[in-house]
């Protein structure tokens, strides 16, 4: 049962890229994406001077996609769909894929941003399962449905 309507805004993707030379992982968070029946994510791609094309759609548990891109300066962005229709877009993540340098001070910044992302992607997803817990909660609550704790409490 959707509670809501569309579904709500996806967070803006969060952007590493793991090995360099262009494969690049986005993640992102949709919060409410159990009530709101979410049953697939697209993320488009900006271009810079202008146009825009969905590069890829996947199934609704899925918040991650690693593709490869070329070296340059690209703009992406999120949004989930359900039954009713399509979420808002996210905020564009813009980021810039390295052409694959192999200096030990371009190795060393890459390690740090696979650090800060891990960490970064680690945070999203506990609160992505909060909300998730919370709207599930919400949602049986609504229907008069319970878990045994909360009746004890």
């Amino acid at each position: 049962m959707i509670d809501s309507g569309a579904p709500s805004q996806c967070s803006c993707p969060f952007v590493e890229e793991p090995g360099g030379k262009g494969k690049v992982t986005l993640s992102w968070s949709c919060s409410g994406a159990f009530a709101d029946g979410v049953t697939r994510f697209e993320i488009e791609l900006v271009y810079p001077h202008g146009g825009a094309k969905v590069i890829w759609v996947g199934g609704n548990r899925i918040l991650e996609h690693t593709m490869h891109l070329q070296a340059g300066s690209h703009f992406v962005k999120v949004r989930a769909w359900n039954m009713v229709g399509c979420g808002m877009w996210s905020m564009e993540a813009h980021f810039e894929v390295d052409a694959g340098t192999s200096s030990a001070e371009a190795k060393r910044q890459r390690k740090h941003r696979q650090e800060q992302a891990a960490v970064q992607r680690k945070k999203m997803r506990q609160d992505e399962a909060r909300e998730n817990i919370k709207s599930a909660m919400s949602h049986n609550a609504s229907r008069g449905v319970f878990a045994a704790e909360d009746l004890e409490a």
